[in-house]
């Protein structure tokens, strides 16, 4: 075995890699919005995939780059001698002036003097207070319509793409990815020496956790967060999204039934007193309301809901036993879900219940073996067919090898292989937890 260097080209990158897949003697590495593959004969570089988002986010940065450096140059920069905004505070008090008759005249109404003196002082206040309103609301507009106007000369920057997923066919010709940051689902060509080629773009109702390519190397099981499991092709065929059931032609009685989204006739121009503008408030805050909560269009490409969970989805896998397959899913509420494969997914076999903890990481190092993890202190190794609990392993008591004050371990990813010892294969699963970045152990299947 030999060991391929690839630290160097990470060195010089502001972002690091965040997922890896092997396929055949390349290594897929994802990166940002982009997917670098390497040779692991010699670790040189071979080829780069961009998400079409990488181009849109880095001409934005350059032209609002630019309008920034414009905006200063026009402006110019504040000076420490420059004066003090009137604005910035209430305006002063002007002193009170009085004529030379009522000075002569003072002592004719000394009672009454402090108080009529109290009286003008707080009428005058009130006066400058109105006034300094008027000013500052005056000002505000100015503000408002310059920085109005500026921030219109900057471009909306996109989301930064990111890839979160990768997994490829069995033989290798088909990439999978998923970009986390508008749930897009690409299918990548792969020549089998590095080099990718774009075949298809699709968006998920939601973004996708976990991702499968069937052994057909034809079907996608794409999982989201929300329960909801997928079934689509690998390459896009021209037909429709499926339906529960055909769509009738709509009647006048349905169409008349049909809700029609509210919109309030009257408007700001047309309304004018108090109580009838807040009922006016109260209305468009409702139409908005009913727009954000109006249901999404479904997807237009073929795609099929085979599983739906309660409960947030976290971890899903495939197993095979005999003739049959099935589907393996775990979610935050401690319950690992075995149900059949397609075309009866709907059909729940069993569950493997033990966990006291979220259930985040599954694989299967042997055909009757499962092992999860998740925020429990120990791994459980079960017999995924019958439900049954075969080990524990305690991977807190390994973490405090290395972190010795450690309190809980969360496992955020599970892999198996499989190696020679002896001359005999040996499954071994691979542990990597949440905030730890030592590789300790190596954990042998014995069962």
């Amino acid at each position: 075995m030999s060991l391929v260097n690839f630290q160097q080209p990470v060195m010089t990158m502001k972002i690091p890699y965040n997922f890896v897949q092997p396929c055949g003697n390349v290594i897929f590495a994802a990166r940002g919005g982009k997917i670098h593959s390497f040779s692991l004969q010699d670790g040189s570089h071979i080829s780069t995939w961009k998400h079409p988002d990488v181009e849109k986010v880095a001409a934005a940065s350059a032209t609002n780059a630019a309008a920034k450096v414009e905006i200063e140059v026009s402006s110019g920069v504040p000076t420490p001698d420059s004066p003090t905004n009137d604005e910035d505070g209430p305006p002063a008090k002007r002193q009170r002036v009085e004529k030379e008759d009522e000075v002569k005249d003072g002592d004719a109404m000394v009672v009454d003097e402090p108080q009529k003196q109290a009286e003008d002082q707080q009428q005058q206040q009130n006066e400058n207070e109105k006034k300094g309103k008027k000013d500052r609301r005056k000002g505000n507009k100015g503000n408002k319509a310059q920085h109005q106007q500026q921030s219109n000369r900057f471009a909306r920057v996109p989301d930064q793409p990111v890839i979160t997923l990768m997994t490829t066919t069995s033989t290798g010709s088909h990439l999978l990815a998923i970009s986390g940051h508008d749930k897009g689902l690409w299918v990548l060509e792969h020549d089998g020496k590095g080099g990718l080629k774009e075949l298809s773009q699709r968006t998920m109702p939601k973004r996708p956790c976990s991702v499968l390519i069937c052994p057909d190397d034809e079907t996608i099981l794409s999982a989201d967060k929300f329960g909801d499991v997928f079934s689509l092709p690998l390459i896009p065929s021209d037909k429709p999204a499926s339906t529960d059931a055909p769509e009738e032609p709509a009647g006048p009685a349905t169409q008349a039934s049909e809700a029609q989204p509210f919109k309030p006739e009257a408007s700001n121009f047309t309304v004018h007193s108090k109580a009838n503008l807040r009922a006016l408030k109260n209305q468009q805050r409702e139409m908005n309301k009913s727009k954000r909560d109006a249901p999404k269009e479904d997807p237009t490409f073929e795609h099929t809901l085979l599983l739906g969970h309660v409960s947030m989805l976290t971890a899903m896998t495939l197993a095979e036993k005999g003739s049959r397959r099935y589907i393996i899913t775990a979610d935050r509420d401690e319950h690992i879900r075995v149900s059949r494969y397609m075309p009866h997914a709907h059909i729940i076999e069993g569950f493997c219940l033990g966990h006291t903890n979220f259930v985040s990481a599954l694989t299967l190092p042997s055909q009757d073996v499962l092992v999860s993890g998740g925020g429990d202190s120990e791994l459980f190794v079960w017999n995924w067919e019958a439900g049954n609990i075969l080990s524990k392993f305690d991977i807190l008591e390994q973490v405090r090898q290395v972190e010795q004050e450690a309190a809980k371990v969360a496992v955020s990813q599970l892999l198996s292989a499989t190696v020679l010892a002896n001359g005999l294969p040996v499954p071994v699963v691979l542990v990597v937890c949440e905030g730890y970045v030592s590789v300790r152990h190596v954990l042998k299947c014995s069962h």
